[in-house]
């Protein structure tokens, strides 16, 4: 302890600023062998001179208890830990020690964390003990400070600079009053400091004693520690308060306590810049949350159980809710917060959601559902998530009613087109099955007439029959391509493998005579096996090579018709993204070119629907169903066509199959 030449440290004050301390302050007297004994002069145990309050609360004994005791006799266990051997080799060395020491049965029999300095005085030791279990256990960036007194002024000294809080003692500066009395504090004087004082000021302490208050420290007046100092020593109660210093030369938090001495006082003040910078970090953080939590269109409601003595669950108790939560039920969140579930909304249990929440609390298993709620006053679809959280849940919902109102309407739509599309199939292959058998007559009364009653009907009689004939015959054509079609909407998918080249090959054989006739050139490459159906398969490359030999140039133009089929193995992710094909897919892409009329691109589209033709049948005969045949084929099996042609050059349709097998 320095202080100043005209300064005299009374008994009183040493009493007090010790008896302050919230550390345990003992001083022993070391008690050593005697010339007598097997090692004279050997350290024994120690006599306890001094005691502050601390002490006597750390240990449960009384004053009286301790003083002039030995350490052996008031605290055995202690007599044989590591502790009573480094007082031994401080007082031995007189070298300070400090440490940690974790302290089970020495004292009032409770296991306690302490913080140890030991400092040897002439032939004393001075052992300060700061309880640090809460930092310890909690790891919290906090440290109490202890004063260190001493009888003299080197033994404060020691006692203050061995604290882990700085430590000053300040004097008032009063104006003169009136009348002699005295007047108000205009500033403080320092009288003394301990060396983690000068650490964190960063001054040292020659250039702090003496010195004023407003001097080294003007800033004091703005951020109102000053006035915190006035009013401890004004009222005499103790000032404890935190705060932000970013001034003279000082630039951090600061946690400070102050407690008036005389006509001044002794602060106590610890640096709690990373706890409080952490501390400031969790409320921004909790802010962010619930910043995002409000801003959420998912109601959130955080609960914890309430349990009965059985410890079962009787209800939820409401700890969080955001603002969506208020607006899907309706209830404030200030009536929320602090309530319980089944205060709000009992139907929970009637609806079954209370069980299924309490399952997630007990078991950990997350619940998901969609339900209708009809309670308490509610009528809406709710989309519900509950997760567990410690012994209790979150619950995040969402209202879905408008979504589920159209998803009603969609599927009462998708249940009337299904009925609606099974009557048309039925109609369909009735309609086109049925219409063969009239047909078939009408062909054959027709008949009739032309061979058996050419001479009553005439040249013109003839001429009409024949016309009625050539008709009958496009209807049946058409009639056996409608049952083709509607067919194709009832057969299973089939997945059996189905050789291409093979399918290829026999249609090839079927249109034999028009490809000769045509004088027709056809190079088909090497086809895969595709898991299919081997008639639909048929089909398509039926109706894609009678169109091919059906749409030629004329004769005329002296152009041979040229039909070519290749295949290759392609990416999805490789074609365009216009053709629809999944990235993750690989595909057999099978062209099939020709070097016919081609027709406009614009209608590319158009010419895969049922009944669509680009040309008279006068020109080129036909149903306008076979592309569209072809269009529902590859439907069927996953597949996709596209068609490119340019009048006057020829058409390509590309097929892709997915590669399954």
């Amino acid at each position: 302890m320095h202080s100043s030449p005209d300064q005299v440290l009374l008994p009183a004050l040493f009493t007090t600023i010790l008896d302050s301390s919230l550390n345990s302050l003992i001083v022993y007297e070391p008690v050593r062998q005697s010339a007598s004994g097997d090692n004279p002069g050997e350290i024994i145990d120690f006599i306890i001179r001094l005691v502050n309050e601390a002490a006597t609360e750390l240990t449960g004994l009384a004053e009286a208890d301790l003083l002039n005791h030995s350490l052996r006799d008031r605290f055995p266990a202690l007599a044989t830990s590591e502790p009573f051997e480094r007082y031994k080799r401080a007082c031995l060395t007189g070298q300070r020690d400090r440490f940690e020491g974790h302290f089970s049965h020495h004292y009032n029999q409770q296991p306690r964390w302490f913080d140890v300095s030991v400092v040897p005085v002439s032939d004393q030791l001075v052992v300060s003990c700061l309880d640090i279990s809460e930092a310890k256990e909690q790891s919290l960036a906090q440290e109490k400070a202890r004063q260190q007194l001493a009888q003299t002024a080197q033994m404060l000294q020691n006692i203050l600079d061995s604290a882990h809080a700085g430590m000053a003692l300040y004097r008032s500066i009063r104006e003169n009053g009136p009348d002699g009395q005295t007047g108000a504090i205009t500033d403080f004087e320092f009288l003394a400091v301990n060396q983690m004082a000068t650490h964190l000021t960063g001054r040292p302490e020659v250039e702090l004693i003496g010195s004023r208050l407003l001097t080294q420290f003007p800033h004091s007046i703005e951020s109102g520690v000053f006035a915190h100092y006035v009013a401890a020593v004004e009222t005499g109660q103790l000032q404890r308060f935190e705060i932000e210093y970013r001034a003279d030369g000082m630039a951090g938090w600061y946690s400070v306590a102050v407690v008036k001495q005389d006509d001044g006082f002794i602060e106590t003040f610890l640096d709690i810049t990373t706890s409080k910078q952490a501390e400031l970090a969790q409320q921004r953080q909790t802010e962010l949350l619930n910043s995002v939590l409000d801003g959420s269109n998912n109601g959130v409601l955080a609960f914890t159980a309430r349990r009965d003595a059985n410890q079962q669950i009787t209800d939820l108790d409401i700890v969080a809710a955001n603002q969506a939560a208020e607006t899907i039920t309706g209830t404030p969140v200030s009536a929320l917060m602090g309530s319980t579930l089944l205060t709000h909304f009992p139907g929970n249990v009637a609806s079954g959601l209370f069980a299924k929440y309490v399952n997630t609390v007990e078991t950990g298993e997350p619940t998901r559902l969609e339900t209708y709620y009809q309670y308490d006053g509610l009528d809406f679809w709710l989309d519900i998530s509950a997760q567990k959280l410690g012994d209790g849940v979150v619950i995040t919902f969402t209202d879905v009613s408008t979504l589920k109102r159209v998803q009603q309407k969609l599927e009462t739509l998708v249940d009337a087109l299904r009925e609606s599309n099974e009557g048309l199939e039925q109609f369909a292959y009735v309609a086109s099955h049925d219409l063969q058998e009239p047909l078939r007559k009408v062909r054959s009364f027709g008949e009739m007439l032309r061979v058996q009653f050419a001479a009553e009907l005439g040249e013109t009689g003839t001429n009409l029959v024949e016309r009625m004939q050539s008709a009958t015959d496009r209807m049946q054509t058409l009639i056996q391509d409608l049952l083709a079609y509607s067919q194709l909407s009832t057969q299973p998918k089939a997945v059996d493998p189905v050789d291409l080249n093979q399918i290829v090959a026999e249609v090839l054989v079927d249109l034999e005579t028009v490809s000769q006739a045509k004088n027709a050139v056809i190079d088909v490459g090497d086809l895969p096996k595709i898991a299919g159906d081997t008639l639909q398969f048929r089909q398509l490359f039926q109706n894609l090579l009678s169109n091919a030999l059906k749409f030629t140039r004329p004769a005329s133009a002296g152009i041979r018709p040229h039909i070519t089929i290749r295949c290759r193995l392609v990416s999805g992710q490789a074609a365009s993204p216009d053709i629809g094909l999944r990235p993750d897919v690989s595909y057999y892409e099978i062209t099939l070119a020709d070097n016919g009329i081609g027709f406009e691109e614009k209608y590319r589209d158009r010419i895969f629907g049922a009944f669509q033709r680009l040309h008279g049948r006068s020109q080129y005969p036909g149903t306008g169903v076979g592309l569209a045949i072809v269009k529902k084929v590859m439907d069927k099996h996953s597949g996709h066509i596209i068609a490119n042609s340019q009048p006057g050059v020829g058409s390509t349709f590309t097929l892709y199959f997915p590669q399954l097998i």
